[in-house]
């Protein structure tokens, strides 16, 4: 799986996954320091999450190797003037200013990479945000139907590379300062069929 499968299932429409991020990614946006934070959202998709940030007064650099959901990001927030600057690259080999974000977005990132990519995003992430600066974090565990090859997998689960045992998302952030951390199961009634998958959702500090 790669640029061209995404590049196929967002050239549907401009809002695959939807446009509604979860209460607690409000929360932490709304919590970030200043009128006007500064974000990195890496693998941003069609801006699920750069969009609400934006909207809260967010300035966000959203980054994805889909051109395609770039091209309508860029056209969303040019269409609404919303401050995001949207990049088509990929995010294992970025190169961002050190230490110029207040905040990082990892939602649903690290699933769709192989493991050995995984420690070069979040280092990626890490040389990015600022001292004290917080990074909002999303993956699927090893409890996701997708893991199993079950029939209640998302539509798109075959795009998922890497799923996560017990605690190894924390690990895998050990170098922060984690504020909050816990594994769920949830529905999702976003894209395709009805479908749950196993959610670790982790929020942690650069100190």
């Amino acid at each position: 799986m790669s640029e061209a499968f995404f590049d196929s299932v967002y050239s549907g429409g401009a809002d695959y996954y939807g446009l509604e991020a979860r209460p607690e990614f409000h929360s932490f946006v709304r919590a970030l320091p200043g009128p006007k934070p500064k974000c990195l959202d890496l693998a941003c998709g069609q801006g699920r999450h750069a969009i609400p940030a934006a909207r809260i007064g967010a300035r966000v650099h959203a980054v994805d190797y889909s051109c395609v959901a770039i091209d309508q990001l860029r056209a969303f927030a040019s269409d609404t003037r919303l401050a995001i600057e949207a990049e088509c690259a990929d995010v294992r080999i970025l190169n961002p200013p050190a230490q110029a974000y207040d905040a990082v977005f990892l939602v649903s990132t690290l699933s769709h990479f192989d493991e050995p990519d995984l420690q070069p995003i979040v280092d990626v992430a890490r040389r990015a945000l600022a001292e004290g600066g917080r990074i909002f974090v999303e993956a699927f565990t090893t409890a996701d139907p997708g893991y199993r090859g079950s029939g209640e997998a998302s539509e798109t689960a075959s795009a998922l590379k890497h799923y996560f045992a017990p605690n190894a998302l924390a690990d895998l952030f050990r170098q922060f300062t984690v504020t909050e951390y816990r594994e769920f199961m949830e529905d999702d009634l976003s894209h395709g069929p009805v479908h749950q998958h196993g959610v670790a959702l982790l929020i942690a500090e650069k100190r």
